[in-house]
This record gives structure tokens, sequence and C-alpha cells, in this order.
């Protein structure tokens, strides 16, 4: 476990360190609230894969977050405020193998329709994580609107981030630059966690 100053913390101008907890996704956790996380995070793969219906969508990623998928619960570190989950990050160590048969499962059992729009959604998405390069591949990262601008995001990747050797440090650096350059890490954040990886 990496140890990263609290000087680098502070600088997420974060308001409410105290009450903030940011650590694994649990299965007692309240997994509607991740779902809609999830389904926040991209504007187009999961609204045209539920038809513009955040409420179809719930069962069906309360279903991956439980079953062998990406987005099993293991994969998820949340950020939580006062018994509510406001930020997630859902990342998964690579080569990823993308399970047809559990993807199918996880519709069938919330009662969606096998149609085209999960056929196109399975081939031309999720099918791809098995392509991505061998390191840390990171597939969502949200924080509720109601509180972001609050360096919680920034929050959640050092959590996350402190967590992995440094090795597995360079394979995130090195396959998730945009993310963390853009999203997570400014100035010298971005430095320090280069810094943990040599």
């Amino acid at each position: 476990r990496q140890s990263i100053p609290a000087s680098i913390i502070n600088n997420t101008r974060l308001t409410m360190t105290d009450d903030l907890i940011i650590r694994k996704l649990e299965l007692t956790d309240n997994l509607c609230q991740v779902a809609h996380l999830i389904y926040y995070t991209d504007d187009y793969v999961f609204p045209y894969l539920y038809k513009d219906d955040i409420n179809r969508s719930e069962d069906v990623i309360i279903n991956m977050i439980k079953g062998d998928t990406i987005y099993n619960y293991k994969n998820i570190t949340a950020a939580i405020l006062d018994g509510e989950i406001v930020g997630i990050v859902v990342s998964k160590e690579t080569p990823i193998s993308v399970n047809l048969g559990e993807m199918v499962r996880c519709f069938i059992d919330a009662n969606e329709p096998i149609d085209e729009h999960f056929t196109k959604t399975f081939n031309e998405y999720y099918k791809l994580f098995e392509n991505e390069p061998e390191g840390i591949y990171i597939a969502n990262v949200c924080v509720d609107k109601r509180y972001r601008g609050r360096g919680i995001g920034k929050r959640m990747m050092i959590e996350f981030m402190k967590e992995l050797d440094g090795e597995a440090i360079q394979r995130v650096l090195e396959t998730e630059i945009p993310i963390l350059e853009e999203s997570c890490f400014e100035n010298n954040n971005y430095d320090y966690i280069k810094q943990l990886s040599e």
C-alpha cells in the first residue's frame, strides 16, 4: 500500500474530507445508487443499450455487479458520504475475458430482451475490452452530479492508486494517461503518482 502525503490529498479542494469514506464496494451497499452512477458514465453506450430508460438498466447493472463481469463489485471503488454512494471507479486488471453467457444471464434475469441493441453493444463495446493492452483498465469514473466540483473524483483516484503496487501503478500510467491527466490529477498530483511507480 502506497503512502500519499496529506498535501496531495488536501489539494483536491474537498470540503468534507473527514466525512468522505473511500473503500471497495460491498454487496450490502446500495447497489441501485451504483447502477445509476455506472449508467451515467457514458453518454452513448448505456442510453442506447437501455433505450434512454435508466430504470430499465437498474436490474441488469445490479446483476452485473453481482456476476462475473467487469462491473463485479470487487472491481469497484466507492466514495461514500453520509451513507450515500456519491462516486465510483470501476477498474480491472487486463487482459479481460468477456463472458457472453454471463452478460446474457444478467439481461434475462432482469427480464430485458437480447435484441439488436444488446448484440451491437456487446460486439462494438464490451467485446473490445479483450483488446486492452496489458495493465489496469479503468472502465468508469463517475461522481454524482450533486457532488461534483468538490474533488471527490480526484480523491477516489488517489485512494484507488494507493492500493496498487509500483508495477501496477506504472501499468495504469501507461494505459490510462488521458483519464489520469485530464480527469483526475492536476499539477504535482499526477507527477507524484508517477513517482510512486519508480
